[in-house]
């Protein structure tokens, strides 16, 4: 991914906010946005300082994330993005107002937290901060490789598998 459009994108999800796929619900309206900001002066313990300020952290587990379609979007649900991730590590990031997807590698570390990396060096950290149904509050935070730009913010992530099977 050109890192000066993905900056863009953060940006973008960051001054407009980072909203649901799918209509208002209670976890969309109570998303804690508290620390959400673009600087290149961000770091881990300015990601950790935000997530304990929205009071803490759950933890991803395999079958929350493995063969899921995570949907999710920016800018008022302009730029809607879903993200697949396999049981090797690896995984589809897709734009879907674009049809275009990217390889991604992804691990889920010690401490229940997801890490993305994308080809050109992007790194996308997501933390777990409240789980309803299919839709899952995670706070982010995203740097590019030159650390010329860092993001942390908060989206509402819709498990469209789980609503399909749900439905069947």
């Amino acid at each position: 991914m050109n890192s000066n459009k993905l900056l863009t994108i953060l940006s973008l999800a960051i001054l407009a906010g980072c909203q649901s796929t799918t209509a208002e619900t209670p976890l969309t309206a109570s998303l804690c946005t508290t620390g959400d900001t673009s600087s290149t002066g961000l770091n881990e313990a300015t990601f950790d300082k935000a997530v304990l300020d929205c009071g803490g952290y759950e933890i991803f587990t395999d079958d929350m994330i493995i063969d899921q379609q995570l949907v999710f979007s920016f800018s008022n649900g302009k730029k809607q993005r879903e993200l697949v991730l396999m049981e090797n590590g690896t995984g589809k990031y897709t734009k879907l107002e674009k049809g275009t997807t990217e390889a991604i590698r992804w691990k889920l570390e010690d401490s229940g937290n997801l890490r993305l990396e994308f080809e050109d060096g992007y790194q996308w950290a997501w933390r777990l901060l409240e789980q309803e149904g299919a839709q899952m509050a995670v706070k982010s935070y995203g740097y590019t490789s030159d650390g010329n730009h860092h993001d942390i913010l908060s989206m509402v992530v819709t498990n469209k598998t789980e609503i399909n099977v749900t439905k069947e």
